[in-house]
């Protein structure tokens, strides 16, 4: 309960903070992306060197804040990530916002958000299309779908997801 109390506040300051920096604002992701305006990449960086800052102290604490064994997990990089991310990458492109500012916007009343979560909701449901039906037999042809990807390793996938 209380890490639910946590992450509430953690979730409410971080959209204050998204809002209120004006990276909800189109046009200053737009000029960003443009390479017309620093100003993303300076919060980006700033952002990174919060972030690495704070977990190199709950290293050396070994818990975190609400005294649980601290536990950062790690993972080889996936093919799927990478394309995953290329996939993000264009879309943030294209709609010059991301899922945590498209909240931002929905919150502050952006019928913008509506368009882009619509988007994100399309893109969620198909991508749930595509594993399904790589579980469900091999006859279907995923590398027409999305290069790279194999029926078994999409079955591996599902599999593995499906025991956590």
């Amino acid at each position: 309960m209380r890490r639910n109390g946590v992450a509430t506040l953690v979730g409410v300051v971080f959209g204050l903070l998204l809002t209120g920096s004006g990276l909800g604002d189109y046009d200053t992701i737009h000029d960003g992306l443009l390479l017309q305006d620093a100003y993303i990449y300076l919060m980006m960086a700033a952002t990174v060197g919060t972030a690495a800052l704070g977990i190199a102290l709950l290293r050396r604490r070994g818990r975190t804040l609400l005294g649980e064994p601290l536990h950062i997990p790690r993972s080889p990089v996936r093919r799927e990530a990478v394309l995953g991310g290329s996939v993000f990458g264009v879309g943030f492109g294209v709609g010059a916002t991301c899922p945590g500012i498209t909240v931002s916007l929905l919150a502050t009343g952006s019928s913008y958000g509506l368009v882009v979560l619509a988007g994100i909701l399309a893109g969620l449901w198909w991508r749930g299309r595509v594993e399904r039906r790589a579980a469900t037999g091999p006859h279907v042809r995923l590398s027409a779908a999305i290069p790279g990807w194999s029926v078994g390793r999409a079955r591996r996938t599902l599999n593995a997801d499906k025991a956590t």
